[in-house]
């Protein structure tokens, strides 16, 4: 059965083939398409697709790297013919559209969902269809606790009552399947490839969480990273399974990028897991990164200053050789590195431009030598939360061993102070963290603990927004879309926040809050709150007092707010609709309750509903 590819050359093919079965609607890039409003649209004659938001929050886009088209939660998708009858239909699912594949509906026809073949398919007879996408992922890997999507990377067109050879969907590409890590590593190319891994007894070495990211470290001989998706997994365990997940080389180490362990079972656990002992020449000369997602110990070495510093401190030797230990995992918050003595220090070998750095995945990887014994010092919860008419005060037990002297603190005096016998008082509302030191003593080391303190400010609410401090805790503890309050501080690009006019300002998002502590907030691509909120086009709003409502999930690997739908620039004192007088005449309002003669550029209230004027 003949196929034509409708791109430049499509045009000259369709003339010459007039009896072609069937038609691939692709495109080639997000400019393809024509933007309309709350949509895109494109046309190759004689078929036309347009997508649009209709009652959902957010508007479909082209993904810039995915080349596919996405249309969110309750929007819709349009299929249209000035030709025969359109008989069958097969959305071909992009990757992103296997997570988050919604319930899909049509306004004539029948709609078929293949969860093996990735596929929608529609049969019927109409010069139109209309496909409604459902409110939650039920068929997408990622799990209906997630919005759904219906994300295609093209749509076969079939007329005349034809269908697909042999009446089903054309298979897609064989994926390949891989028995051994070796063979596994030797496929990774920085391209991402989906594949598929059988494995029995792998050991498990290491897991490290961060933000919403699991590194599960695994070896048979070689060493591997699996990396993304939640696991159980422990240090110790041997696995056993079958994963399907995208191989590629990240910073030159070989990763598969995992979406789900389900039927992955533990074979045994508490199995010894030892480190390799290397040098640091040994690291600072792996030109072949031969040690990429090892895990390795350097002994005898020390730290040249007593904290880490964003999450990097430089290990060094005796010959003034010198690597980055970096805690990339966030577990050595409450260690005081000794300068004058020597450690043990283990971690896994990943490499930063080029260069290899060490990421511990627990506390008990950095071990001074020494005859001292650890104090044990710990505070009975990691975290307290004092939240809105909540009593004010603050109880959480301190354990140690030493009987060195302790010395209490809190990172932030304007939200708590804690007095020498570690007494908490409230002053504020924000986040602080509370640290007790004990001094070294004849038996015991020097120690530290901390615990993280919430004084909640707001409710979530647009009347009583949360701000960035709250965020810090409510982060990955709501499902709900939420109002979050703050400063605009400037957009994020390479973790560094740059203000309005500068260069590397970016439209896709901005920072609200302080420098001390802010959250990033995504807007979202062709979206109304990313034409007015984005520093690029809209620099006076540097320092803007802002309201964004969305998800709050990681963003930048931090707590942060994503899926933004709806902002203001006035909060619950600003006009959020006007009502329409009885009089029927055009009634316009500016956003901070003007009224207007006329409709200007950006947004007003036009008879009660916001309106964008490009």
């Amino acid at each position: 059965m003949k196929k034509i590819l409708l791109s430049f050359v499509a045009f000259l093919l369709m003339a010459l083939t007039a009896f072609a079965e069937s038609t691939v609607f692709s495109w080639n890039a997000a400019s393809d398409w024509t933007k309309v409003t709350d949509g895109l649209s494109r046309e190759v004659a004689p078929y036309t697709v347009v997508m649009m938001k209709e009652t959902g929050s957010s508007v479909p886009a082209i993904n810039g790297s995915a080349n596919d088209a996405r249309t969110y939660a309750k929007g819709t998708v349009t299929v249209s013919t000035t030709g025969e009858n359109m008989t069958t239909l097969v959305f071909n699912l992009s990757a992103q559209g296997k997570k988050r594949l919604a319930p899909i509906t049509a306004s004539v026809g029948e709609v078929n969902i293949d969860v093996t073949n990735w596929t929608v398919t529609w049969t019927g007879d109409a010069a139109s269809v209309t496909f409604t996408v459902g409110e939650k992922a039920d068929y997408g890997t990622d799990g209906n606790s997630k919005a759904g999507q219906f994300c295609f990377g093209n749509i076969e067109i079939y007329t005349n009552g034809d269908v697909p050879s042999g009446g089903e969907t054309p298979e897609e590409p064989e994926v390949p399947n891989y028995t051994s890590l070796t063979d596994l590593k030797a496929a990774a190319t920085a391209d991402k490839v989906d594949v598929t891994y059988e494995f029995s007894d792998l050991l498990v070495v290491g897991v490290g969480v961060r933000g919403s990211n699991t590194s599960v470290y695994v070896s048979d001989g070689n060493a591997f990273l699996f990396y993304g998706a939640a696991a159980t997994f422990q240090k110790g365990d041997r696995i056993s399974g079958k994963i399907a997940g995208q191989l590629s080389l990240y910073n030159n180490a070989a990763q598969l990028i995992v979406t789900s362990y389900e039927g992955v079972s533990v074979s045994s656990s508490a199995n010894a897991v030892e480190p390799q002992v290397v040098t640091i020449a040994d690291l600072g000369n792996d030109a072949a990164f031969a040690y990429q997602n090892r895990y390795v110990q350097l002994q005898g070495v020390f730290f040249d200053s007593e904290a880490i510093q964003n999450s990097n401190i430089t290990v060094l030797d005796d010959s003034d050789n010198s690597i980055t230990l970096r805690d990339n995992f966030s577990v050595l918050g409450d260690v005081i590195f000794d300068t004058s003595k020597t450690y043990n220090v283990s971690g896994y070998v990943a490499y930063y431009k080029g260069v290899a750095q060490l990421y511990p995945c627990q506390a008990t990887d950095v071990q001074m030598i020494t005859n001292l014994k650890n104090a044990e010092t710990a505070w009975a919860a990691d975290s307290v939360v004092v939240l809105p008419g909540d009593a004010q005060q603050v109880s959480n037990a301190l354990s140690t061993l030493s009987d060195g002297e302790k010395t209490f603190a809190s990172s932030d005096s304007t939200v708590a102070t804690v007095d020498a016998e570690g007494n908490i008082s409230l002053v504020g509302k924000g986040h602080t963290v509370i640290s007790v030191t004990t001094a070294e003593t004849a038996t015991y080391l020097e120690s530290r603990a901390s615990f993280d303190l919430y004084v909640i400010e707001g409710q979530g609410t647009f009347e009583d927004a949360y701000t960035p401090a709250d965020v810090q805790y409510y982060n990955g503890r709501v499902t709900e879309k939420v109002w979050v309050k703050g400063e605009i501080l400037g957009s994020i690009k390479d973790n560094t926040i740059y203000p309005a006019g500068d260069e590397k300002t970016q439209a896709s998002n901005i920072a609200i809050g302080t420098t001390e502590l802010y959250v990033p907030v995504q807007l979202p691509a062709n979206s109304e709150v990313r034409t007015a909120l984005n520093l690029k086009d809209n620099p006076s709003l540097q320092g803007a007092l802002v309201w964004v409502y969305g998800d709050l999930t990681a963003y930048f690997s931090m707590p942060g707010v994503k899926n933004t739908s709806d902002f203001s620039l006035n909060g619950p004192t600003g006009i959020i609709a006007v009502e329409q007088p009885a009089t029927g005449k055009l009634t316009i309002y500016s956003l901070d309750g003007r009224q207007l003669n006329t409709l200007g550029k950006g947004i007003q209230i036009v008879n009660g509903k916001k309106v964008l004027v490009k």
